[in-house]
């Protein structure tokens, strides 16, 4: 039984630590987050989609160290 407690609570951790990652790190890079998604897709967006992709993300946009 105690095996099995310790086997739950470091998966609980791990679940923790993953889902907390996954929110942080999008949410301090620096830039605007349609800037980084156009980059990638460089040259096969077409200027319609890349400005969709700027209103989408509009108020999104902040420095990496700035209050939220």
């Amino acid at each position: 039984m105690r095996v099995l407690l310790r086997k739950i609570a470091f998966y609980l951790v791990t679940a923790w630590a993953a889902i907390s990652l996954n929110f942080l790190i999008p949410r301090i890079m620096p830039g605007n987050p349609a800037d980084n998604l156009i980059n990638q897709f460089h040259g096969k967006l077409t200027p319609a989609a890349a400005q969709a992709l700027r209103v989408r993300s509009a108020g999104r946009t902040r420095a990496c160290g700035s209050s939220m």
